[in-house]
């Protein structure tokens, strides 16, 4: 510990007498004025020469940003045109009637009974917070609702799972 305190004790001596020969050195009476021109054409020179390389490094940086900026456009285009083209062949791949088969109108009517369905579910969650006589209608239109929307009329709900016994 005492041999680093005088490290540094020596290393701030030798700093100021230093920066002490510095000034004597600057504000010398007989020399000191044409040194300090001296030094000013200098700080002038090198502050003008900082600028242009600052001046030329961001340009140089504004080009490589848009460089940047267009290689990623280009490669966001390209992904996105590779991206069409397999949806494109997916979709080609897709048999032409999906659905499993059904009907146009067959389709509406399962939409029909998914819909009357979710609205039955949400008017009997909304009587169980109601009391009395709005309660009572409200749950058993909703329970109704629900009854409908469960119920098939095609192949492709209730039968379609739980085949009634003698049919196929």
């Amino acid at each position: 510990m005492a041999t680093q305190h005088w490290v540094l004790l020596g290393s701030g001596a030798g700093l100021g007498a230093g920066i002490g020969a510095g000034l004597m050195y600057l504000l010398d009476p007989e020399g000191g004025e044409k040194r300090r021109a001296l030094v000013r054409d200098k700080a002038t020179q090198a502050l003008h020469a900082g600028g242009e390389s600052l001046r030329q490094a961001s340009k140089d940086l504004g080009e490589r940003g848009r460089d940047l900026y267009a290689s990623a456009g280009s490669r966001l285009k390209e992904g996105k045109e590779l991206l069409e083209a397999k949806v494109q062949q997916k979709a080609k791949d897709l048999p032409a009637r999906a659905g499993n088969g059904l009907s146009k109108r067959e389709k509406l009517a399962s939409a029909a009974r998914l819909v009357a369905g979710a609205a039955g579910g949400a008017l009997a969650l909304a009587a169980l917070n109601r009391r009395g006589k709005a309660g009572v209608a409200l749950g058993s239109m909703g329970l109704g609702l629900l009854a409908t929307g469960g119920l098939s009329h095609s192949k492709t709900g209730i039968e379609a799972v739980a085949p009634r016994k003698g049919k196929k």
